[in-house]
């Protein structure tokens, strides 16, 4: 599989370019279908804990990051999804579902500080039609 960011010829099924670390498959694009809905990521501000990005994945696709004390919307079709926030200190997964009575979600994601490891709790806290 070739990197489209630098040209290195990765192995066949590598979701990461291991020359430059840029993802390899990218999700399908969301068109102009009305089967479509959003997800919005909020992460709290913390003074303590973790400053590094959140990276946020949805059914095995990386689709962006998310910053301390921000918010940010992701497209998504229709159907059952499965959402991974990834930190370099913890980590959180759940699943939601996108159709005409849930067509936007909006999850709030704190890191709850462990003794060993941190967890990113996913909390839905909003919707809209």
């Amino acid at each position: 599989m070739i990197c489209s960011k630098c040209g290195n010829n990765n192995v066949e099924g590598a979701n990461f370019c291991t020359n430059c670390a840029s993802p390899l498959n990218q999700p399908p694009a969301i068109s102009a279908n009305p089967q479509t809905g959003s997800i919005t990521i909020t992460r709290p501000k913390k003074f303590l804990g973790c400053a590094v990005p959140y990276t946020v994945y949805i059914d095995g696709y990386l689709i962006g990051t998310v910053k301390n004390n921000q918010s940010v919307s992701f497209p998504v079709y229709y159907g059952n999804h499965n959402i991974r926030i990834n930190c370099g200190m913890g980590i959180g997964e759940s699943q939601f579902v996108i159709n005409d009575e849930y067509r936007h979600l909006v999850f709030n994601c704190p890191m709850r500080l462990g003794a060993f490891s941190n967890t990113i709790d996913i909390n839905l806290v909003g919707y809209q039609k």
